[in-house]
């Protein structure tokens, strides 16, 4: 969990006269004047203190407004962790400002007010497939009288709201198109692992903070957050459960000698949930629809799913608000715990014959072994005998024989 926006603002009566010289001196204005040349008024415009590409607005007239998000203060490229207390991350802003701008800046929280705090958690969902997905289910949520509003990879909850309003997306693609516009810096791994994060952001602006909130704004603990984060998002995803359609593809590359032969394989069994098995089969070569049933088979899919057009029944995944990803090295080992390793290939110990040797590999699993004739040889490891090849034939009046 994190506070990723905050707008706060104070009287600048309080402030260090320098203070207000240095940066109304600094910042541009805007004026209205009638047609007999009378000045209306004049308001002035938000500065923007950049800290790499990243960026807090400053702007000073009655009172001294500043916003932006903590967690670009700090000199990170991204903003996906960082700080979920409020006071901390209001002082991180207070100091960024100080030192950039070189002035004082009072760092007493309770002389400022707040408009608006963003809180937002990250959620493992183990691959973009299945974040969007999440999202597809989202769309069609509604929690009483909060509106849904979707825009591409993203879901909002009362977007006008002055209240409070929600919004879920992908960070992946989000962060993608930061980079493109030089808003962040992440490498090809750090981007693989975002890819696997539901977005969830909760906005709590001015009204809320005048009508609703049961304490000051600086008086509020993460965990007091955290509970009203989960509060508000718990009506709307609470019980969405995803199921992890990815995996029987995953299941597909392991034990399919190549990439293509598992997404074939694959087409295969979205063919069968929308034909039928007979109808699937008439699409196809004979020797081709035999070798995606048997990877479908080795993957657990039964008689029974190719009759009935079964969902394979792989395992569902619920969003738990109270477990969001905390840092990069949550995420990393969390990434590391779901990561399927591909088996090892074994070669089994043979024993002499008499009879002739040939060395063969198993088309579906890639283990090699010895026999008489390709098409006599099963393998041992997956008990396949038809797609079987050989590598090299040995002229031996021998033959090899698995042990036991």
């Amino acid at each position: 969990m994190l506070i990723d926006w905050m707008t706060l603002s104070t009287d600048a009566s309080v402030l260090d006269p320098r203070t207000v010289k240095k940066i109304t001196g600094k910042q541009d204005k805007i004026m209205r004047i009638s047609p007999e040349g009378e000045i209306k008024w004049v308001i002035p415009c938000r500065r923007n203190v950049r800290s790499d590409s990243h960026q807090i607005t400053v702007r000073i007239g009655s009172n001294l407004d500043i916003q932006g998000s903590p967690a670009r203060t700090k000199g990170t490229r991204d903003n996906i962790f960082g700080e979920a207390n409020p006071v901390n991350a209001f002082l991180d802003m207070v100091r960024f400002l100080s030192d950039t701008l070189e002035v004082p800046i009072p760092y007493d929280p309770t002389c400022w007010k707040i408009r608006r705090m963003d809180v937002t958690g990250n959620f493992d969902l183990e691959s973009l497939a299945n974040v969007r997905q999440a999202l597809n289910y989202l769309r069609h949520v509604e929690g009483g009288r909060y509106q849904v509003k979707t825009e591409v990879e993203t879901v909002y909850w009362s977007k006008s709201s002055r209240l409070r309003s929600g919004k879920a997306y992908a960070k992946g693609p989000h962060m993608r198109y930061l980079i493109k516009k030089g808003h962040a810096d992440l490498t090809p791994d750090q981007l693989s692992l975002v890819d696997r994060l539901l977005r969830l952001e909760m906005i709590l602006r001015g009204q809320f903070w005048r009508e609703r909130a049961a304490r000051r704004w600086y008086e509020w603990s993460s965990e007091q957050l955290c509970e009203q984060f989960e509060g508000y998002f718990g009506q709307f995803v609470g019980k969405v459960e995803i199921v992890e359609v990815d995996k029987l593809l995953d299941e597909l590359i392991k034990v399919a000698p190549t990439e293509g032969l598992a997404k074939a394989a694959y087409r295969t069994w979205l063919l069968i949930q929308s034909h039928g098995m007979e109808g699937a089969r008439e699409f196809m070569a004979k020797r081709t629809w035999h070798l995606h049933k048997r990877l479908l088979q080795q993957c657990g899919v039964s008689w029974a799913d190719f009759h009935h057009r079964a969902l394979v029944p792989f395992r569902r995944k619920t969003i738990v608000l109270s477990d969001p990803v905390r840092s990069w090295e949550d995420l990393i080992a969390r990434s590391q715990s779901t990561t399927v390793k591909p088996p090892e290939k074994i070669k089994p110990k043979l024993r002499l014959v008499q009879g002739k040797a040939m060395e063969v590999e198993c088309v579906l699993c890639k283990v090699q072994f010895s026999g008489q004739e390709p098409g006599l040889n099963r393998c041992p490891q997956c008990g396949s005998h038809l797609h079987v090849r050989v590598i090299s034939g040995v002229d031996l009046n021998v033959e090899y024989q698995k042990e036991g």
